[in-house]
């Protein structure tokens, strides 16, 4: 039960990225539960620290597992998760010879329990050892994830190895934080010197690998850059230099081309991200970032894109950054509730509120409006089989309920102008290929008066 509920959760912290900081945090968490494991003498202590042992485990299998798969590629994934499984086969076999050894030499089941326990620790150090910064990132995630909700697009256009060279879009002060939770790799960022220096940030920015660059001398930081990624590492530099004051993108500046081509290996990656311009960390207008204010959290996309050659120019890479401002666009579009079900949770939502007053005092709160909604679509389901239906009512609360329901029952709604002439009202029946019409008698009384017969 706890390996399930483990990994269940795992897999919602990752969402469409590889959450790494999981990893280290479940590694250290067994340890932990193996070393409380032999002080326990209640049934019901076991039973707790048995779930936690699964939950842990769990949190640390589906990371690492997503790990492996990313690293080892499309062409050598079958051979390394046959690897894998074969690894994981001659530990167990040691340790159940290890276990018989034991139980022949007379060794309690506490000193067994402690043994693993060490062991645990030192592959959890040694986890926390190779991925450092992942710790910290993770907690900088949590942060970050009460406003934010990050999707990732285009995962599998990173590569598992080599050197990378980022290049992307830059509207806010926290673009660095989005990158990084996005990648499943490290990412050494190339920031501004006069940023770099300030005495609160310089010792968190050095933790990270920030390589600081000034604009009068930018040869050393070019030099760098060329290092590491011949080195193998992944840097990431924003091309425009400076945070975008419109959410457009501006001019690419030739820098990095100097750098990708005074290294001998290592590949281009476009990125862009979409969702914080309007929010408080960008250069948005004050009156946009207070229409932005909302209390769920904000959706941000980090979308990559195919690589480029290292030699690539700044025109080449623009021009890559900006398709995929559009394919991100339309990814996330696509991805987004129905108008009826994004209606439906903003009702359920506030339950209690007025959401509905018409001309003539109908007041309705959002958990009546429901209601009636929810009922009437039944109704629309079983007497309308067409994909289409009409509705002809003045604007009004009714209106607005068949609107709603007719959309929950998955129709096509056509509003019928019932100002125009009776030939209008024909032609446009005829060409929606509406069969069945939603009206009320008295309205269809003073339609007649009209000399509107719809009968």
């Amino acid at each position: 039960i706890g390996i399930i509920l483990g990994s269940v959760t795992a897999g919602r912290l990752s969402r469409a990225h590889i959450e790494t900081a999981l990893i280290p945090i479940g590694a250290l968490g067994i340890a932990a539960a193996l070393f409380l494991l032999p002080g326990l003498d209640a049934a019901w202590m076991h039973a707790l620290n048995f779930l936690a042992l699964g939950f842990l485990g769990g949190m640390f299998l589906v990371p690492l597992n997503a790990l492996i798969q990313f690293n080892a590629g499309e062409q050598g994934l079958g051979r390394v998760l046959a690897a894998n499984n074969f690894i994981q086969n001659i530990w167990m076999l040691s340790f159940l010879g290890l276990t018989v050894a034991a139980a022949f030499a007379h060794l309690g089941g506490r000193a067994l329990m402690l043994a693993l326990a060490v062991i645990a620790l030192v592959g959890a150090i040694y986890t926390v050892w190779q991925l450092p910064q992942s710790l910290v990132r993770f907690l900088v995630a949590r942060v970050m994830a009460t406003r934010y909700r990050l999707t990732v697009i285009g995962l599998k256009n990173m590569p598992a190895q080599g050197g990378v060279l980022m290049l992307g879009n830059h509207t806010s002060w926290v673009d660095w934080a989005m990158v990084q939770m996005a990648s499943p790799r490290p990412v050494r960022f190339v920031m501004e010197r006069q940023i770099y220096e300030r005495w609160y940030l310089r010792r968190f920015l050095d933790f990270f690998g920030v390589v600081p660059i000034s604009r009068g001398s930018s040869r050393h930081a070019i030099q760098t850059v060329s290092e590491l990624l011949d080195g193998g590492e992944v840097v990431c530099l924003f091309p425009e230099g400076t945070l975008s004051k419109n959410g457009q993108l501006s001019e690419f500046k030739r820098g990095f081309e100097l750098a990708a081509r005074a290294a001998s290996s290592g590949v281009i990656l476009p990125f862009y991200m979409r969702g914080l311009w309007g929010s408080r960390f960008s250069y948005a207008s004050e009156k946009l970032k207070a229409s932005r204010r909302e209390g769920r959290a904000r959706n941000v996309v980090v979308a990559f894109g195919p690589i480029l050659p290292r030699e690539s120019s700044a025109e080449r890479v623009k021009q890559a950054v900006t398709e995929l401002s559009v394919s991100s666009w339309q990814t996330y579009v696509e991805g987004l509730p129905t108008l009826p079900e994004a209606w439906m949770a903003s009702a359920k939502s506030a339950m209690g509120q007025v959401a509905l007053i018409d001309s003539v005092g109908v007041s309705l709160t959002s958990r009546r409006l429901l209601t009636a909604v929810l009922l009437f679509t039944r109704r629309i389901k079983r007497l309308v089989p067409e994909p289409t239906v009409g509705i002809l009512l003045p604007a009004s609360s009714a209106a607005a309920i068949a609107n709603l329901a007719g959309l929950l029952a998955g129709k096509r709604v056509v509003n019928l102008n019932y100002t125009a002439s009776p030939e209008a009202l024909g032609a446009a029946i005829e060409k929606a290929g509406i069969r069945n019409l939603i009206t009320a008698d008295r309205f269809l009384s003073r339609l007649e008066g009209r000399g509107i017969d719809l009968s």
